[in-house]
């Protein structure tokens, strides 16, 4: 017996390397997709209950960030950073149209009376809620235009491109100057949160 082993080693060599390759290139692809769940998907999945994240994305994304800790933060480089790309990946969001994760109202009582907000429109309060580092910065999660008309698509679609204007601005200046000028995502928009 020992003889044909030693006889047919390289043949077995090369089999157990070839399922052991296998093995690690697939253990490799499951590793890189739970330890990097894509740039955008760990953003995105707070907003979006389509989104599922590994069971270590939160422990990998937030590792020494204060940003999901608390609203309630002095704001590092690494931080904004992140926060500059939370609002990148949050506002790819635009179209989505299903069902958000988050209540639309706060308080008792009132989340039942309404609707959950859509993604997008949730993803744009959960830019806000970073940018103030204050989750209630408004009543509900709820676009009001001028005539008090609710969620409105052509309020949505104003509010979109008010973002994405106060987002470049806030690229260009920087997170911490943007706030010291109190530079408001809805500025002039004719839209606000409820």
């Amino acid at each position: 017996m020992i003889k044909l082993v030693f006889k047919y080693k390289f043949a077995i060599l090369a089999l157990v390397a070839l399922f052991a390759g296998i093995g690690v290139s697939q253990s490799t692809k499951n590793d890189n997709k739970s330890m990097n769940c894509g740039k955008c998907d760990y953003w995105q999945a707070r907003v979006n209950p389509s989104i599922k994240l590994p069971k270590n994305a939160d422990e990998t994304d937030t590792k020494n960030s204060t940003v999901e800790l608390s609203f309630d933060f002095d704001i590092s480089e690494e931080d904004a950073a992140k926060l500059l790309e939370a609002t990148e990946c949050l506002l790819k969001l635009k179209g989505e149209t299903s069902s958000s994760n988050l209540s639309s109202l706060f308080g008792l009582g009132h989340s039942s009376r309404l609707p959950s907000p859509t993604v997008e429109v949730a993803a744009l309060y959960y830019i806000s809620a970073l940018y103030h580092k204050k989750w209630r910065h408004a009543n509900g999660i709820i676009l009001v235009d001028k005539d008090g008309e609710r969620n409105k698509k052509e309020s949505i679609e104003t509010a979109f491109k008010s973002y994405k204007a106060w987002f470049e601005k806030v690229k260009k200046i920087g997170l911490q100057k943007a706030r010291e000028e109190k530079l408001e995502p809805l500025a002039d928009s004719g839209v606000e949160w409820y």
